[in-house]
């Protein structure tokens, strides 16, 4: 079974760089027009979130924000966000509509105003979006972010931002930004449809990045700030922040390359993070101890790792560490029930025959992994979990988590002595001795 197939990489006559694959599924076109300037290039916490926000605030042609929305939302799965790495421009469209979105978006970066007026009316708009998005634990959804990971210092906000650093955004801070990041050898075109290359290279050099500038002085930032190489480290930083954030990782000896393996193990990592039954419902319902948590994986050229990060009342570090320790041995002990596995894999068990776009989004789904150049079919990726069985589950847990090479990240307002050693915390996960 092939469940993946690589994009053909394709330079663009200014510098952009357009990634396609011939989509024989659907006759719709998947497209993805982003830009590498996220949350870790900005200096105003929040200002890529609200530069994009500001796309859609009226342009010379288009003066108010309906005539934008009206304009650009009636392609189907038209969207656009904001995250560390990049802006992007998305939708999942009528393949004959792919020239006139590709040229409206090009209109809104090169023709948006960015206006006083404008910019100091979405100033509230995003305020209340970072006040909507504190959770029932008065949490600010999307805290947890890399930062604490790499280390690095364009990791340290959230995405929106804060209400203060958003309200001292001008005018000139997102005509500044959008001049600097917006031009076209910054470009990374994902497309996939069923025209030819040919046709889609045309289609976006002659209606993007043809009308954008071109910065020869421009370089792209690397995305891999962290040596995973020999990850077996362990680090506590004291910072005032009011809790604790808490990732532990575990090397996994798969790369990006070992797409199958990697697919059934989603399985698996669907069990841990599962509400009702796994890591989550312990941590958080029955023990009390977390704000929420999950396990996420992450892969590069040569190596990969799994992730726990929850946050967590900062006198709770060694009970949450504690905790996670005690899942994973009782897993390792009784295995996952094909109760858990059943109630994970209803996921792909739907009926949808319904032809049109919007809603049938799951049944011609492509799975992107723009970073590494993959593309995967729904359908492939639904008869391989469909097919995993439970002793395939069981076994894939105990290969990484038996004597895994693990290592802890803290960020609280604790000193080192109030934290378990780092000797106490690898005891911790020796797991050698389950059966």
């Amino acid at each position: 079974m092939r469940i993946y197939k690589k994009y053909k990489k394709i330079n663009l006559i200014n510098g952009g760089v357009l990634y396609y694959t011939k989509n024989t599924i659907s006759k719709t076109t998947k497209v993805s027009l982003a830009f590498d300037c996220g949350s870790r290039v900005e200096k105003i916490p929040g200002l890529a979130h609200f530069t994009e926000h500001m796309f859609f605030a009226g342009t010379d042609e288009l003066r108010t924000k309906q005539e934008v929305a009206d304009k650009y939302f009636k392609f189907i799965g038209a969207n656009a966000f904001t995250n560390i790495y990049k802006i992007n421009f998305a939708g999942n469209i009528f393949t004959e509509e792919l020239e006139d979105y590709v040229k409206l978006v090009s209109h809104l970066i090169t023709h948006s105003t960015f206006n006083k007026k404008a910019v100091e009316s979405e100033i509230k708009v995003v305020q209340q979006e970072i006040a909507n998005s504190i959770d029932n634990n008065r949490q600010m959804v999307g805290y947890i972010d890399d930062y604490n990971v790499f280390k690095h210092e364009t990791f340290k906000n959230t995405i929106l931002g804060s209400a203060k650093s958003v309200a001292t955004i001008k005018s000139k801070d997102v005509k500044d930004y959008v001049k600097k990041y917006f031009v076209a050898n910054n470009l990374d075109a994902f497309v996939v449809s069923p025209l030819s290359l040919k046709k889609v290279k045309k289609i976006i050099e002659n209606n993007l990045s043809n009308n954008l500038p071109v910065n020869e002085n421009f370089e792209r930032l690397d995305y891999n700030f962290l040596d995973i190489k020999d990850n077996n480290f362990y680090s506590i930083t004291t910072k005032k922040i009011g809790k604790a954030y808490v990732y532990i990782h575990f090397s996994l000896n798969k790369t990006m390359n070992d797409r199958k393996y990697i697919n059934k193990f989603f399985l698996v990592m669907d069990m841990m993070n599962d509400f009702s039954h796994g890591m989550n419902k312990e941590l958080r319902l029955d023990k009390n101890l977390v704000y929420g948590s999950s396990i996420s994986f992450s892969a590069f050229k040569n190596s990969g790792y799994l992730t726990f990060k929850t946050e967590c009342d900062n006198e709770n570090v060694n009970q949450v560490i504690t905790a996670l320790s005690n899942y994973i041995k009782k897993v390792l002990t009784n295995g996952f029930s094909q109760e858990e596995l059943t109630n994970v894999k209803r996921y792909f068990r739907f009926t949808d025959k319904n032809n049109e776009p919007r809603t049938n989004n799951l049944n011609n789904k492509l799975f992107f992994y723009k970073r590494h150049g993959y593309i995967e079919r729904y359908k492939d990726i639904k008869k391989l979990c469909l097919s995993t069985t439970l002793d395939e589950c069981n076994r894939m847990f105990k290969e990484v988590f038996t004597s895994p090479k693990v290592s802890l990240t803290l960020v609280s307002d604790l000193d080192k002595k109030s934290v378990m050693t780092k000797k106490e915390f690898n005891k911790l996960f020796d797991n050698t001795n389950i059966d």
